[in-house]
């Protein structure tokens, strides 16, 4: 082998060897791929934008994600038709649980509704939802900072006689 053709080889070589040692030496702790096909995934902790579960039609059955126009969190299910069933959200003043009827329309609404706070119905032609139980407002009072209480002093500590007061009635 002439030293020219040395001087090709030679790093072609050591470039190959460093490419195919590169992750066993320095584990790379990004993955990043379009999609990943896999039987079964194990994860510490996973962060993403939205996870659907699908059903035996490959449609979803169970959404968890945001809700863009409110920008809160919320998870749905389905049938396996793709029909919503019940609707879990975080509102600005708590939680709501709503349940859709078969025809696709809300039925009963539970949690926060804006400032109302109970179980609500929503009837076919009314705009607002009718409430189910007595109207509970829900108004946040600050709470005052707690009483700090000295500490006790050693005269404090030692028991104290209790007072009999003798007066003839």
């Amino acid at each position: 082998m002439s030293t020219r053709e040395r001087w090709i080889v030679y790093p072609l070589l050591f470039f190959a060897i460093g490419i195919a040692l590169r992750d066993k030496i320095l584990p790379q702790r990004v993955v990043r791929a379009r999609e990943v096909f896999c039987d079964r995934l194990v994860s510490g902790r996973s962060e993403c934008r939205a996870l659907l579960v699908n059903g035996p039609k490959n449609r979803p059955v169970v959404v968890a994600g945001m809700d863009t126009s409110l920008r809160t969190g919320t998870v749905e299910t389905f049938t396996e038709d793709g029909l919503p069933q019940v609707q879990l959200r975080s509102t600005e003043s708590g939680g709501m649980v709503t349940a859709v009827g078969q025809a696709g329309k809300v039925v009963l609404i539970l949690g926060y509704l804006g400032q109302n706070l109970g179980v609500f119905a929503q009837a076919s032609g009314l705009a607002a939802p009718v409430s189910l139980t007595l109207p509970w407002r829900l108004e946040m009072k600050p709470q005052p900072p707690p009483q700090q209480t000295p500490p006790p002093t050693p005269s404090d500590s030692t028991p104290k006689k209790p007072k009999v007061s003798t007066t003839k009635t």
